[in-house]
Formats: structure tokens, C-alpha cells, sequence
């Protein structure tokens, strides 16, 4: 084949130029009406859901469209003689481009290349290929996007659900972060396999928020997370735990005889381990002791007060064989004890923290009140009030009260919306006044005499007309706690108030 001339080549490529663009604006107006129905469907459908992707897609969807069918028009493959047959066709050439193109070195070659080079000079591709619009086509796509444009730019009451749904996320996404840092907080200092555990359920519950984005869902999670919690914390904990801490406190100040300040279950171990070497008086004396332990033990540590019971009585009766015995086996209930009280400490703390996370979801809260409640009647009375709350914040309490033999008025409450009252806001121990009656009749403070100026402790007479009575908050706990105890063992607290109840006194006690 004979070498084309570059001129004539040069216009072939710029017809084949010309043919690429044709093909695209063709294919685009005929694409045009179904982009825009498609892209006004897109539109609509994000007014009538709270979803984001219908904007995004209705933004993208045509600029997606120009792109594919640009590339599409650039790589689609065109025939350099399919260019010379529109060229021929666009210039009335009578085949002489296409003629060019196909003709082999013979006589009249270079006479046919010749006449191709002097129609060729001075043409442009584009003159050979007018594009044509489809107006109806255009116009129809023109009404539909101007359409599509109007409803995106109208405001859009899916807008601000949109807005809420991304605060809500927001909010929910704080409630995981948060429960997963008191989890990572708390199993950096456990000490037990009960704080691991609950460091782990926290996790769980912030891997559990992670997968949603709805308050109520959140909210679900966290209360259910805080009644599971709720359920592992027993209902003698309180007691449990005050014995638990005065057993320790007494031993730590005096430990026993043959025993270290180590700790309460290596006391009981190591007094075991040296009674045979202990003489009848140090084992008497032991055994008094003992006997004293297990009397404040009774009601917070059966297991132990009986275990530490049985161990004096053998004493007493000489038998250091069982009364080695019995030590130990104090020692284990004491450990025991021990481990339940740090089990349900725990609870507690994994019920706070999903508590407190539940309260800072937007719309959620809980209002709780403490109250106390000064006992009227014959007698002198004291009284404990509890109060709950609702999100609006609006409190109510109730009081029980026991005296002798008065008895216990109408407590008072008072609670802030979204929290209960935290560790800061229990209130300093003082004096508490206790009314005294008008006929002489006796009041009991609680305690026990200790002939220390400002305290009014045991019983004795009253005057005979109505007045009052200072004694330190400390003297009458024990009968404030064993109220609360018997309202917990009666079911008359809620789940719900259990946590704070027991908050409430574990923070006075640790004051006393």
C-alpha cells in the first residue's frame, strides 16, 4: 500500500476527533431524560426519608454519568476508514478520502493522492460532521433537572431529622467511649477477678453501642447493662461490708494473741496455729476475745461470727483441737466475706458507670433524692426518708422512723434532674437533734456510754416538757442502717434505688 500523505492523514484524524464528540453528545442526549427521572427520584426519595446518601447520589449520579460516557467515547475504537467515509460523505468528496486510503502503488496512485492532498487542504474535521441536537429530548431532561435543582434547593424538613439522627449518633458514641474508658480505668487497678469481669461486661456493652446510633437503643443497653449489675450486688451487701471493715479495723488496732496485723483471715490462721503453745489464761482471754468478734459479726458475717463462735466455746472447754479448727475455718468465711463484698463493689461501680453514661444521653435522666425524716410521737423517734425522681427533676420521699416509743415522721427529699447525688454531695457528719417528749418518758441515742463531754448516749429521763437533744450523727448510724436494711430485705426499695441506698450509708460509714 502506498504511503498516505500527511495532510490528508492529518485531516482523517481530526474527522475521526469529530466523531468521537458526536457519538457523546448523541449518547448523552439521549441519556439525558432517564439521568435527570433518575436523579429527581433520588431527590425525592431524601425528602421523604432522613437518609444522607440520596444528596451525595443525586450530586454524583450525573457528573458520574459525563465522566463514564467521556472515557467511554475516548477509548471506543473507530476505524481511520469509517473517518475517510464521513469525511467523502461530509465534503462531497465522491469517495476520493476513502479512495486514498485503499489504493495500492500503481499507475494512477500518485495522480489519486495528489487530487486527496488539494481537497484535503484548508478543511477541518468539524466541517465535515454537524451535531445534532434533540430538543425535545433536551428540553424534557432541562424541565426534569431544573425539577430536581428547585426540591434540593427547598428546604427539607429531612434536614434537621438528619441533624438530630448525627447528634444522637454523637451521643451514643460519647456513652461507648465513656463506658470503655471506666472499663480500661478499672482493669488497670483490679485486684480480683470480679473487677476483671466487670471491667470485661463494660466492654462488652460499649462494643454493643458501637453497633447502633438510636438514644432509645443506647439507653436500653445502659439500663440493662445497670440491672445486670444491679442483680450481682446481694442485699446484705451493706452489712456485709461494715462488717466486713469493722472486723478489720479491730483487728489491725488489736491484733489477736499469737496473730499479725497482716490481714483478718492470717490473724485467725495464725492465732490457730499457735494455740497449742498458748497457756489456759491466754487461751481463756483468747477466747473472750473471740467470743467479742463474733457478736459484732452476727449480724453482717454469720458464717464467720458462727465460725469465730464455735472457736471460744471450744476454748472455753479447753478443746484447742477444735478450736484450731474453727479458726480456720473463720478464716476462709472471713475471705469469703471478703471476696463478696469486693464482687459486689464492683457490680456497683460497672451500675455507676453505665448509670452516669445513660444520664448524659440527651432526654434521658433520673432524679434521686436523699432525705431524712425527725420522728414525732410520745417518745423520741428518728426517721430515714428516700426519695426518687423523674427526668423533669420533680422529687418525692418517704420516712420511716423508729423510736421508743415514738415513731418515725414523714421524711424529706430532694433531687436534681439527670443524677443522683455522688460521693460529694453526702453530707459531713455532726450532731443530730432527738425531741424528747413532754411526760418524762426515756430516749435512746444508741451507743454506748462513753462519759465524753457533748454526748448523749444510753437512756435516762427525759424532762417534762417538750424539747430536745444533741447526739453525733455516728451514735444513731447503726439504727439509720439497720432501717435501710430491713427496707432493702423487704423489698420495699426499688431495683433501681438499691445502688443509691446503699451509696448513701457505705459513705456515712466510711465517715464514722
Amino acid at each position: 500500500m502506498a504511503q498516505i500523505p500527511a495532510v490528508v492523514l492529518s485531516l482523517l484524524y481530526s474527522v475521526r476527533r469529530r466523531l468521537r464528540v458526536a457519538w457523546l453528545v448523541a449518547a448523552l442526549q439521549w441519556l439525558a431524560p432517564g439521568i435527570a427521572v433518575a436523579t429527581l427520584v433520588v431527590v425525592l426519595v431524601g425528602r421523604v426519608r432522613p437518609w444522607v446518601w440520596p444528596e451525595r447520589v443525586a450530586l454524583g449520579f450525573p457528573l458520574a454519568a459525563l465522566v463514564v460516557m467521556a472515557i467511554a467515547a475516548t477509548i471506543i475504537r473507530i476505524p481511520l476508514h469509517a473517518a475517510a467515509l464521513v469525511a467523502d460523505r461530509g465534503f462531497d468528496t465522491r469517495d476520493t478520502f476513502s479512495t486514498a486510503l485503499d489504493v495500492d502503488n500503481g499507475a494512477f496512485t500518485d495522480r489519486i493522492h495528489a487530487r486527496a492532498c488539494a481537497l484535503a487542504a484548508n478543511r477541518r474535521g468539524r466541517d465535515a460532521l454537524a451535531l445534532r441536537l434533540l430538543v425535545r429530548r433536551l428540553a424534557f431532561a432541562a424541565l426534569v433537572a431544573a425539577a430536581a435543582i428547585g426540591l434540593a434547593l427547598v428546604d427539607n424538613p429531612q434536614d434537621r431529622v438528619r441533624v438530630q439522627q448525627s447528634s444522637d449518633a454523637a451521643a451514643v458514641q460519647a456513652a461507648a467511649d465513656n463506658l470503655r474508658a471506666e472499663a480500661a480505668a478499672l482493669a488497670e487497678r483490679a485486684t480480683n477477678a470480679a473487677e476483671r469481669a466487670v471491667a470485661d461486661e463494660l466492654t462488652s456493652a460499649a462494643n454493643e453501642l458501637d453497633r447502633t446510633t438510636e438514644l432509645t437503643k443506647a439507653e436500653e443497653i445502659l439500663r440493662r447493662t445497670e440491672a445486670n449489675f444491679a442483680q450481682q450486688v446481694p442485699h446484705d451487701v451493706l452489712a456485709a461490708k461494715a462488717a466486713t471493715k469493722g472486723l478489720a479495723r479491730s483487728l489491725a488496732g488489736e491484733p489477736l494473741a499469737g496473730g499479725t496485723a497482716s490481714g483478718t483471715a492470717q490473724q485467725f490462721t495464725d492465732a490457730a496455729a499457735s494455740l497449742q503453745e498458748a497457756t489456759p489464761a491466754q487461751q481463756q482471754d483468747l477466747a473472750e476475745r473471740l467470743s467479742e468478734l463474733a457478736e459484732s459479726q452476727r449480724v453482717g458475717d454469720p458464717a464467720t461470727a458462727q465460725a469465730l463462735a464455735g472457736a471460744a466455746a471450744a476454748l472455753k472447754a479447753g478443746d484447742t483441737r477444735t478450736a484450731s479448727s474453727q479458726l480456720r475455718a473463720a478464716a476462709a468465711a472471713a475471705n469469703a466475706t471478703a471476696a463478696k463484698v469486693a464482687a459486689a463493689q464492683a457490680a456497683r461501680t460497672g451500675g455507676a458507670a453505665a448509670a452516669n453514661a445513660a444520664g448524659k444521653l440527651p432526654g434521658s435522666g433520673k432524679g434521686a433524692g436523699a432525705g431524712t425524716g425527725a420522728g414525732t410521737g410520745a417518745g423520741a423517734g428518728t426517721g430515714t426518708g428516700l426519695g426518687s425522681g423523674n427526668p423533669s427533676g420533680n422529687v418525692s420521699g418517704g420516712g420511716s422512723g423508729g423510736g421508743q416509743p415514738g415513731q418515725g415522721g414523714a421524711g424529706t427529699s430532694g433531687g436534681t434532674s439527670g443524677q443522683g447525688p455522688s460521693s460529694g454531695e453526702i453530707p459531713q457528719l455532726g450532731d443530730v437533734n432527738l425531741p424528747v417528749g413532754s411526760d418524762g418518758e426515756q430516749i435512746n441515742a444508741g451507743g454506748t456510754p462513753t462519759g465524753e463531754p457533748g454526748e448523749i448516749v444510753g437512756k435516762g429521763d427525759g424532762p417534762t416538757q417538750g424539747g430536745s437533744v444533741r447526739t453525733p450523727v455516728s451514735n444513731v448510724l447503726p439504727t439509720y442502717t439497720a432501717q435501710a436494711l430491713d427496707a432493702l430485705n423487704r423489698g420495699a426499695v426499688a431495683p433501681t434505688d438499691r445502688t443509691l441506698v446503699t451509696n448513701y450509708f457505705d459513705e456515712l460509714a466510711g465517715q464514722t
